[in-house]
């Protein structure tokens, strides 16, 4: 045998005995595992999965994120206190556009107007739920009506309070304070009197009137309306109709009020009223404004009537009353020598007394398309009211 044969058999046995050795050692650490004297646990068998193995998911899942509201609604609506009775879908919007949008929580009149509230209201827009605050707040300054400048006469007295009135938007009782400490009634001048009043959120309101003191006394509304008032609170009451109130007023003239030819101050009908009132007599202007004083007063709508083409100039008023127009003429009249009233009275009836008037032609003649459509029905026939009879 070679030197060469030699070496390869002894490599042959020496991977024989490597190998030998190695499966002996894994015998006894097997046979050792498995024996309950060696105090070391038994392992489970591990099963080889790698051929076996399922593929999975190895993504990570999505996040979805909440809804959002839309942008447009507001979170804070500011409210002026009793502005609103009621907030609308549009309040809670900067700029809507249709949005399917529901109210959670509906506020009454009076939250709207409890100025320094806040509300949690809730809402749904578009699907998506949500919470608004609804603040009420109070910025407008309080309203002072009914001061106006004044007329009076050295040595009167006079009311700056009479005839005004103050509110505020919150509904609170807002205390009105005048300063009238310029006026000097007892000295002919023009005076200014400062109304101010202020409400508890801070907003103040200024009014400033001219009192003018005159050395005598100035005849307009100011001056004669308390007069007629008097008369009107006498023969009427709040239970009367309107037709009852005209017709009373009516009969106070025509038993009060002598007719004569003289002409005074027709400037208003208050110059006229008061003519009437100071002298107990007047032309036919006299008993048209005495008239319509008092169905003013009454809140009765009236207005002038005059004659065209007649001899002489003539004025008489147009009441409505229960949906119609009617003529009234206050001053005396006469017809086959007895007095005839000409109250509530159609067209056609002050034609017919005017054909019947031979002494002064065209005495009720007026140009019609200057006022509204009369009443056709006769409900007055000189001594009843739709066929009651009057006293």
């Amino acid at each position: 045998m070679t030197i060469e044969q030699r070496k390869k058999q002894l490599a042959v046995r020496t991977g024989i005995l490597g190998a030998t050795l190695i499966i002996g050692i894994a015998v006894a650490i097997v046979a050792c595992g498995n024996n309950p004297s060696s105090g070391n646990p038994t392992l489970p068998p591990q099963e080889n999965t790698s051929s076996e193995m399922t593929e999975t998911n190895t993504e990570t899942e999505s996040v979805v994120p909440e809804p959002e509201l839309d942008a447009a609604v507001l979170e804070t609506v500011i409210v002026e206190a009793g502005m609103k009775t009621e907030l609308a879908v549009e309040d809670f919007f900067s700029e809507y556009s249709g949005q399917v949008f529901t109210i959670g929580k509906i506020l009454t009149q009076e939250q709207l107007k409890t100025v320094g509230a806040n509300y949690e209201v809730p809402i749904v827009c578009d699907d998506v739920a949500g919470v608004v605050m609804v603040k009420v707040v109070d910025t407008t300054a309080p309203v002072i009506e009914g001061a106006k400048d004044r007329n009076t006469y050295k040595g009167a007295t006079i009311s700056y309070r009479k005839g005004v009135t103050v509110t505020d938007n919150s509904g609170e009782t807002i205390s009105l304070e005048i300063d009238s400490s310029a006026v000097d009634l007892a000295k002919v001048g023009v005076y200014p009197v400062v109304f101010t009043a202020r409400d508890s959120s801070g907003n103040v309101a200024t009014v400033e009137i001219k009192i003018n003191v005159a050395k005598e006394p100035i005849i307009d509304e100011e001056y004669v309306r308390p007069m007629v008032e008097k008369i009107v609170n006498e023969v009427t009451n709040e239970t009367m109709s309107d037709w009852d109130k005209a017709f009373a007023l009516f009969k106070w003239i025509r038993q009060h009020i002598l007719y004569v030819g003289t002409k005074g101050d027709r400037s208003s009908i208050w110059t006229g009223a008061y003519d009437a009132l100071d002298n107990n007599r007047g032309d036919c202007f006299v008993f048209y404004a005495l008239y319509a004083a008092m169905l003013d007063i009454c809140e009765i709508p009236n207005m002038q009537v005059a004659r065209v083409g007649g001899t002489s100039n003539h004025w008489w008023n147009l009441v409505y009353v229960d949906g119609e127009w009617y003529h009234c003429d206050t001053s005396p009249r006469r017809e086959a020598d007895k007095q005839w009233w000409c109250f509530m009275q159609t067209d056609a009836q002050i034609k017919a007394y005017e054909e019947s008037y031979k002494e002064k032609p065209n005495y009720y003649t007026f140009d019609p398309s200057l006022y509204p459509e009369r009443g056709t029905v006769i409900v007055y026939d000189g001594n009843s009211h739709k066929g009651n009879k009057i006293d």
